[in-house]
């Protein structure tokens, strides 16, 4: 797959332009079978309803949706934008920004340093809480629709790239975890 962005105001002379150049290029998608996905922008594609009806313009199996938590979280209504997106997707990034670290458990006033307590400090596996918005409805929307693809790490916060990426990682697991309770 690969990720196409659509920069163009939301017009009708540039969505048919649009519908005319992406078919252009579907042409050759078709022949090295490579899925497009559409990562939606400012413009054109801000609102879900455009990109489906332009996914739908365009026509063939191999053009989508590349749907990320950061637009969605900057919509109106995150869940139903995920809601829209995601049944044309093949991929969803779960973009991650910042984390806090949860608190450590207080050891056991009556035996401080005990075993149990360095073995409940080593066994801790509490996740990093993501901050800069919940992922929990984001999550939910993508698993609403019956996505079974791939849910893709992009982290993009200040630190060690690592350390954001393993703190995603916990993140979207305990969010997953959460749910399926």
């Amino acid at each position: 797959s690969a990720s196409i962005s659509i920069e163009a105001p939301d017009t009708e002379d540039a969505f048919e332009s649009t519908v005319d150049a992406m078919r252009q290029v579907m042409d050759k998608a078709e022949q090295l079978e490579i899925n497009l996905l559409i990562n939606p922008r400012k413009g054109l594609t801000a609102d879900p309803e455009r990109v489906t009806d332009l996914i739908k313009k365009i026509g063939g199996f191999r053009v989508g949706t590349l749907p990320d938590f950061d637009a969605a979280a900057a919509a109106e209504d995150p869940e139903l934008y995920l809601r829209r997106l995601t049944p044309y997707a093949s991929a969803v990034l779960a973009t991650m920004h910042d984390f806090t670290e949860p608190e450590p458990s207080e050891p056991d006033p009556d035996s401080p340093g005990s075993l149990d307590d360095l073995a409940e400090m080593l066994m801790a596996t509490e996740a990093p809480i993501h901050t800069t918005f919940d992922l929990i409805p984001l999550l939910r929307a993508v698993t609403s629709v019956g996505f079974e693809g791939t849910l893709s790490i992009d982290y993009r916060g200040g630190g060690d790239g690592t350390l954001g990426v393993l703190h995603s990682r916990d993140a979207l697991e305990a969010g997953m975890e959460a749910l399926a309770e």
